[in-house]
């Protein structure tokens, strides 16, 4: 298998800033602007579907030029996109005749302009994911648009395209066979810095078997490997049903290609379930590793980290499928066991102390996974779901980058046995550790409402709550309630959260409730009277009360990228402090995402902690 480019360079950090523009329902009749972008940047992907997609056409304006780069009936540019053969685009795009993807790269170097049209009814839709990266660049040209005998679009490229395979480099191969029983770790060593480039296991009991491996990590006595893992997950969800450029299964052979860096050593560790089979069972595989002996440079240089979680979902707090800090770049999901796709989707959010802070919010789960209408069977190398149980998205084509710290929700019904496998780079800092936990405490709010959004300003501390709220969907309850919520890396994500209201199982739709506001309310302890700067994040209506007075206010935007930071001084008091955010949620580009983030840079010397 050739592997792309997209892979082989996967470990080398990014330093863009990545974008997404969501939204469904329009156009319903006429043309309309979905995005506005000012340049430097690259177009990196449009999904849409709708019941009648086929009569919605697409135009795509580069550089403020009148003549578009890309028009006509977007499932028709799908189509032509999938067409192209070059070994820098391992797939220009797809139509499935539910949805249609485009996966061209579309550079642009001063502005970017997107204009949707209906031609005709389109019944439920259109629906809308738009992916982008700014401030990076690229050499892939701009395609050249005709038409063939028939009247549909051919995408041409008059450049001459890369060379298919890039230059041979040397590589090293440790080959050996374990034998383990139950409880019982196989450890396998490679000295010397180099890059993993893959990682095959072959044996009749793979769905037993838990991989983890240690980068750099000191070799204990008699060959023990006791971490800390970068990589610790079961194999059956690491590598999956799946087939693509990363991962493969077939049969009872496992590869991984991942590109795996490391300066000293590596050290992989075998282990078979504790609940499979018995004790007694012996379980013979070969590990096949093939890997350069030499490092990446410094510059260049990230760990890999793979690692499993599971929950069982309550509908109204979204699974967190990773949770990160530190410097690094997001490289994918796979999910398992999360029921139907409308129970929310993606959200990600990441750098809430940094002045990089954004999130980016998909619409419902399919689009994340580049399908429609319960789709199944799409294999591709950036997406696949050969079911509903089990499904891979992989960013090869945009890793999503973050300075300081990433998140990862997946939105979901009650009763779901949720299960994810996250795969990130991180760049090597000896004072953050290894399962990337915040340090201190992240701070515990009270949260009350949604109340309508006319109401904002009336949720001020010292007045009392409104006797109704205006939870999930529409319907008004007798009584406000409050419950505690966790914050997730200085972000309160409150997409689902008000779905506490009802049973958040199906029918209920994972849509998200607009027009209203909530109160969010936490204390933070002090040692001294200090003075302190809040970063209050936020791409919606929102306030901000400390110990009472009003002291940040912001009415939010409809932009791209709408997320914005603000740093706010505030005087704290010794002992116990009030903090209330007032945050409302609009229809925006980031279609209803709903929080915000609050960290607080303060005097090093101060103790201080959320409680």
């Amino acid at each position: 298998m050739i592997i792309p480019e997209d892979v082989t360079t996967l470990y080398k950090p990014r330093v863009y800033r990545p974008g997404k523009f969501t939204a469904y329902g329009y156009p319903k009749e006429g043309r309309k602007t979905l995005l506005n972008l000012a340049g430097p940047g690259i177009l990196k992907r449009i999904w849409s579907t709708a019941h009648h997609v086929e009569r919605v056409k697409l135009h795509v304006f580069v550089d403020g030029t009148d003549q578009p780069a890309l028009s006509g009936f977007i499932h028709e540019l799908a189509a032509a996109a999938e067409r192209i053969e070059r070994p820098d685009i391992p797939l220009g795009g797809f139509y499935d005749h539910l949805s249609a993807n485009l996966y061209l790269p579309i550079l642009f170097r001063k502005s970017l302009r997107i204009d949707a049209e209906a031609t005709g009814e389109t019944g439920d839709g259109p629906y809308w994911q738009i992916d982008y990266a700014l401030g990076a660049g690229d050499m892939t040209p701009l395609p050249r648009q005709v038409a063939d005998a028939a009247g549909k679009p051919v995408l041409i490229y008059d450049d001459n395209p890369p060379a298919a395979e890039p230059p041979a480099i040397e590589t090293a191969i440790l080959d050996e066979d374990i034998e383990l029983r139950s409880a019982s770790p196989g450890n396998l060593w490679i000295e010397g810095g180099g890059i993993i480039r893959e990682i095959a296991i072959h044996g009749k009991a793979l769905d037993s078997l838990l991989l983890r491996i240690a980068f750099d990590g000191q070799r204990g006595a008699d060959d023990r490997l006791d971490g800390p893992f970068q990589v610790d997950a079961p194999l059956r969800y690491l590598v999956g049903p799946f087939a693509n450029a990363c991962v493969e299964r077939t049969g009872s052979t496992a590869i991984i290609r991942f590109p795996m860096p490391f300066r000293v050593r590596a050290g992989i560790q075998l282990l078979t379930g504790m609940d499979y089979g018995s004790f007694r069972e012996a379980y013979h595989f070969n590990v096949r590793v093939r890997y350069e002996p030499q490092p990446p440079p410094s510059d260049a240089f990230s760990h890999f980290y793979a690692r499993f979680r599971s929950a069982v979902t309550n509908g109204h707090d979204d699974f967190e499928c990773c949770s990160v800090r530190g410097m690094g770049h997001f490289v994918g999901v796979h999910i398992f066991d999360t029921g139907h796709d409308h129970g929310g989707g993606d959200n990600i959010m990441f750098d809430a102390g940094a002045d990089t802070a954004g999130q980016l919010h998909g619409i419902c789960g399919e689009d994340y996974f580049h399908m429609a209408y319960m789709r199944i069977w799409n294999r591709t190398p950036y997406s696949g779901c050969p079911a509903h149980s089990a499904r891979y998205r992989h960013h090869l084509e945009m890793p999503i980058p973050f300075q300081e710290s990433f998140v990862f929700n997946w939105g979901s019904f009650a009763s779901q046995p949720a299960k994810a496998v996250a795969f990130w780079y991180r760049q090597p800092d000896p004072d953050m550790p290894v399962d990337g936990k915040i340090t201190g405490h992240e701070a515990r709010y009270t949260l009350t409402g949604p109340f309508d959004l006319t109401l904002m300003d009336a949720l001020k501390p010292g007045e009392p709550f409104p006797e109704t709220a205006r939870p999930w969907p529409e319907k008004i309850e007798d009584l406000t309630r409050s419950w505690p919520k966790q914050a997730q890396q200085g972000f309160v994500d409150l997409c689902h959260a008000h779905r506490r209201y009802a049973w958040a199982v199906p029918p209920s739709t994972g849509g998200i409730p607009g027009n209203v506001c909530t109160c969010a309310e936490t204390r933070l302890w002090s040692d001294t009277a200090a003075e302190v700067v809040f970063r209050l994040g936020c791409d919606d209506p929102v306030r901000l009360y400390v110990n009472g007075v009003l002291t940040f206010s912001d009415d939010g935007r409809n932009a791209p990228d709408p997320f914005k930071v603000f740093k706010i001084p505030a005087s704290l008091r010794a002992g116990l402090n009030t903090v209330r955010v007032v945050v409302g949620n609009t229809e925006n580009q980031n279609w209803y995402w709903n929080g915000f983030s609050l960290t607080m840079e303060h005097d090093q010397h101060t103790d201080m902690i959320w409680c």
